[in-house]
């Protein structure tokens, strides 16, 4: 449900999107993420259409698209972002 939200929310502001999958996947979640992806895709524009809640969604206790805080969800982003940067200082002088 997060990434049916968030490509949700990018249909909104841009009708053409095109969906690149890279690596550093959970692959318990990847599935239901990519299904997520492609059903906001699929049902853009479908006002009333909202997806089942997946089991990565009720792991973080989101069972509808009204549960998602998405200032909740950008800290979770920004948080993992720089834990990405942080892994990747020793390798990259630019991060330093």
């Amino acid at each position: 449900m997060m990434y049916f939200y968030m490509t949700a929310q990018l249909l909104k502001i841009c009708s053409k999107l095109v969906a690149v999958q890279e690596g550093g996947y959970n692959l318990d979640y990847l599935g239901q993420h990519a299904s997520g992806v492609m059903n906001a895709l699929l049902h853009h524009g479908e006002e009333d259409y909202e997806p089942a809640p997946t089991p990565a969604d009720l792991d973080v206790g989101v069972k509808c698209c009204d549960d998602i805080d998405a200032s909740q969800a950008q800290d979770w982003a920004i948080a993992n972002i720089e834990d990405t940067i942080n892994a990747h200082k020793p390798g990259w002088d630019c991060l330093k």
